[in-house]
């Protein structure tokens, strides 16, 4: 009996020797994932265009003001003309030249007084060669149109507008009174204005007469009344071409305003003004 006694108890020695070498093993620990950074995508900045230098154009295709005067050119055809602008007061004077070198196209020049009343219409020449209105001075203020027009055929029209100082200016004057002799003046070219001035009451009776010495000058002329509209044209269709006023009573107190044009031929003249009855 003592000898299974022993022997049991060197079975739990061994028994207890093994679970204690079985050393439980701890699961691995679950790595805690690092909080991820919120990445907001940079936006790829757009590229501002610098802005454009600006230069002021020298010369306006189609349209513009001339009041600086200079060069314009523009495309021109029977259905598209140029339209400018132009300011200015009683007296001042322009030379107007437009050429082209397009031997089909018929340059026709226009100006528009305030008012819209037309004052020239110029078209001297034929396809492809230029028209040059030589003087006009302004015989009301405020804004004249200026167009370029195509008579016939169609291309690229060039022009060119410049201010006439005093000093170049010829012909044209101012009556001192209904007894005044008549002035003596000459037209240096076709398309030549010349601007006269006289004053007047209320009702005055007056006799006018624009008398060429060149029997090739051909005149016409305006009476412009004192607020600037038009109390007629004159113009003598036949010999001898002597455009006259005959006892037109004046409707308003006031200076009044007549400018004298050259249709064709050059030469000398005279304005006379007198009272009449």
């Amino acid at each position: 009996m003592r000898r299974y006694g022993w022997l049991l108890c060197v079975l739990f020695l061994v028994a207890c020797g093994a679970q204690s070498a079985e050393t439980p093993t701890s699961p691995p620990a679950t790595p805690t994932p690092s909080p991820r950074p919120d990445v907001t995508a940079t936006p790829t900045p757009t590229e501002t265009p610098a802005p454009s230098p600006t230069t002021a154009p020298t010369a306006t295709p189609g349209s513009g003001s001339l009041q600086s005067g200079g060069d314009f050119a523009h495309a021109i055809d029977g259905g598209m003309y140029g339209f400018y602008t132009l300011e200015g007061e009683v007296g001042d004077a322009v030379r107007i030249t437009v050429t082209t070198e397009d031997e089909a196209l018929d340059l026709r020049l226009v100006v528009v007084a305030p008012g819209e009343r037309e004052l020239v219409r110029l078209d001297a020449h034929g396809p492809g060669e230029a028209e040059t209105l030589a003087a006009l001075p302004f015989p009301v203020s405020g804004v004249y149109h200026v167009r370029v027009e195509a008579a016939s055929g169609e291309g690229f029209m060039q022009g060119n507008l410049i201010f006439l100082p005093a000093a170049v200016r010829s012909g044209g004057g101012t009556f001192a009174s209904f007894e005044s002799e008549p002035i003596s003046a000459r037209m240096d070219a076709p398309a030549t204005f010349h601007l006269y001035q006289f004053a007047a009451p209320l009702g005055q009776v007056i006799i006018m007469q624009a008398t060429p010495e060149d029997p090739e000058l051909d005149l016409y002329f305006y009476i412009f009344n004192p607020d600037g509209s038009v109390l007629g044209r004159y113009d003598d269709e036949v010999a001898p071409n002597i455009p006259s006023v005959y006892d037109t009573r004046l409707p308003d107190p006031g200076v009044y305003t007549v400018l004298v044009g050259a249709k064709a031929g050059a030469g000398a003249y005279q304005m006379a003004l007198q009272q009449g009855g």
